[in-house]
């Protein structure tokens, strides 16, 4: 998934997306995002948070609806608020935890392999329903 992601969020910051990454894996996944040349502005940390959220650190994992408005707010922290739940989407490959958890949460979910293949059908779904 990792190269999947990469050219996603490259391609919807080409399109002035705002983009977070959020995981219930532990702390060490931050590495191996900057391993796989995650863009550095993720990273850059605002408030004390950067966009990386990650199930250890919080405390709480998807798909209960806490890691999605802490998502939220970390996005909405760095570019200024007046993002609505309603209009984010979250992309994952898990039905229960990605997918379930962002529609309990009030968000948009869309499946990787069930919803949408390649980057190119979530960056086309995104354009048609921002």
């Amino acid at each position: 998934m990792g190269t999947y992601l990469l050219g996603l969020v490259e391609e919807l910051r080409k399109r002035g997306v705002y983009v977070g990454v959020m995981t219930n894996a532990d702390g060490r996944m931050r590495e191996v995002l900057r391993d796989l040349e995650f863009p550095g502005e993720l990273f850059r940390v605002e408030g004390g948070k950067d966009l990386v959220v990650i199930s250890e650190e919080e405390g709480v994992e998807k798909p209960d609806g806490e890691m999605f408005r802490i998502a939220l707010g970390r996005v909405n922290g760095r570019y200024g608020g007046g993002i609505k739940a309603e209009e984010s989407v979250h992309v994952g490959d898990e039905e229960e935890s990605d997918y379930e958890g962002a529609v309990r949460a009030g968000w948009r979910g869309l499946l990787v392999g069930r919803d949408v293949g390649g980057v190119e059908e979530v960056v086309s779904y995104v354009d048609r329903n921002s």
